[in-house]
């Protein structure tokens, strides 16, 4: 049969037939198979796009889709013929609507708002890590659009100093730290949140003793004291470098001024990089309470855990044989710093590059 032409073609063996039969039952049964087979053809192709849902289903169903080249346009259909989208890559999948799937036309159902959308798209092509889709968007204009399969979305902690570390995660999870949970132990972890067994308690605070995020170098006899950090902020830092007028600041040089002397340095000079803006800003072992000592608490680093070595502990706090800056101010453009090397106290100018160690209270 030829749409164009209507002609039929019939095979030899049954020309015999046509020929014995009446002209009028001939010309009848001929126009009937005329009439029949555009019939017979449209069944044959209702069928067979019929035939096409399962094998199409079974290829791009509870697989994550997105946009071909293009960081966007995420979408799964899900068994339960609900589909789910998301925004980004490591974004988890969330139900949007619903889906069906006609042969090749699939319809996609969502409600924004108080009103509800019907998107039909023909699937022309479709395997399982490429599909093309065509969106009828009018009568005369049809979007095609590319579909691949979404790379494995493997999620882990990405930080190797964690427990539970995963070289291969491409998005994260809470990582987990092991260490000392206990905030009374001299070792507590304030990252960890996995107790490993590793608390370390003192029976008494006692100094050189390692607590709270650095070493114990002076206590007041109530149970409570001043802690150094375990190494050097800096090696080259001044105590304070502005052209405003810093020098009418009032500092304190006593044992427990350290802490008000730094708020006054910075209030002043919020030039960064200076002393006292290095151990304001300083987050160590979880503390973020750190500041420039006074002249007399630097002088108690000194003599207890440094080189002076008052108590046999020796060079315990690592400070090197040079000058460090206190927080005390002296007069003018001086300020109060201690040499390491000697114990030698002096005055120095606020824009000389000196050693700085921030110290905290407990």
């Amino acid at each position: 049969y030829n749409s164009t032409s209507q002609y039929l073609f019939v095979p030899p063996q049954f020309l015999y037939i046509f020929e014995n039969l009446n002209y009028s039952i001939m010309k009848t049964l001929y126009t009937l198979l005329i009439l029949l087979i555009p019939f017979i053809f449209s069944c044959s192709s209702s069928s067979s796009n019929e035939d096409l849902t399962p094998q199409i289903e079974q290829s791009i169903i509870n697989k994550t889709w997105k946009l071909n080249d293009v960081d966007t346009g995420w979408f799964k259909l899900n068994y339960d013929n609900t589909y789910s989208t998301k925004e980004y890559y490591c974004d988890s999948l969330e139900n949007f609507g619903t889906w069906e799937l006609n042969g090749n036309i699939l319809t996609k159902q969502y409600i924004e708002g108080f009103s509800q959308f019907n998107i039909q798209l023909t699937i022309l092509e479709y395997n399982d890590s490429l599909m093309i889709l065509q969106n009828d968007t009018s009568s005369n204009l049809d979007v095609n659009i590319i579909y691949e399969i979404e790379d494995n979305v493997i999620w882990g902690c990405q930080d190797s100093l964690a427990v539970n570390f995963n070289p291969y995660a491409n998005c994260p999870v809470q990582c987990d730290y092991a260490g000392c949970t206990d905030e009374e132990a001299i070792n507590y972890n304030p990252s960890a949140n996995i107790d490993d067994g590793s608390c370390d308690y003192l029976s008494e605070l006692a100094i050189g003793a390692t607590y709270q995020g650095g070493i114990i170098f002076w206590l007041d006899g109530n149970g409570g004291g001043l802690i150094s950090a375990p190494s050097d902020q800096s090696i080259s830092a001044t105590f304070c470098y502005t052209t405003n007028d810093i020098f009418y600041i009032s500092t304190g040089t006593a044992i427990g001024t350290g802490f008000q002397n730094t708020m006054e340095i910075i209030a002043e000079c919020s030039t960064p990089g200076s002393a006292a803006d290095i151990c304001a800003s300083l987050n160590l072992g979880g503390y973020t309470d750190w500041f420039l000592p006074s002249i007399d608490e630097l002088h108690q680093m000194y003599y207890n855990i440094g080189q002076s070595n008052n108590l046999g502990l020796g060079n315990i706090g690592g400070f090197s044989n040079s000058t460090y800056w206190s927080s005390s101010h002296w007069s003018g453009n001086f300020s109060h710093h201690l040499g390491f090397q000697d114990g030698f106290h002096n005055a120095g100018d606020a824009e000389q590059y000196l050693h700085v160690r921030a110290i905290r209270a407990f």
